[in-house]
């Protein structure tokens, strides 16, 4: 069963940044530790940092967070592509509309393009 839910809930409710990968069952946050990025499997709740190596699951980090300093943690953001992917759209569609001309349709385009390629690529 998976347990993606209480996971989710417990980095949204603590406003602690988390990148979730459906089809690989984890979530990416900021280790607790060392602010790098840690895994949690969403089917065990296991998770482990990639850089200092810290470990458990979600248990032992609703435990840290109430022992650590949760301002620094909650400033440390993770990579969202799909989030990044929106924001870099919606600025780009900003300045087409602002300055409305050929270059700026032309780059709009050329970065729609691009988007595109490297979404459908990833998929």
């Amino acid at each position: 069963m998976n347990k993606a839910l209480p996971c989710l809930s417990f980095l949204k409710q603590n406003k602690i940044s988390y990148y979730y990968d459906e089809e690989k069952n984890e979530i990416l946050f900021p280790c607790f530790t060392c602010k790098n990025q840690a895994e949690m499997s969403t089917i065990t709740t296991m998770w482990q940092c990639n850089k200092c190596k810290t470990k458990g699951n979600l248990v032992t980090l609703i435990k840290e967070l109430k022992e650590k300093n949760t301002i620094e943690i909650k400033e440390v953001k993770i990579y969202n592509p799909t989030k990044e992917n929106r924001e870099v759209r919606n600025l780009i569609k900003q300045i087409d509309e602002r300055y409305q001309s050929k270059e700026t349709s032309r780059l709009r385009n050329k970065i729609e393009q691009l988007l595109n390629y490297y979404s459908e690529k990833s998929s």
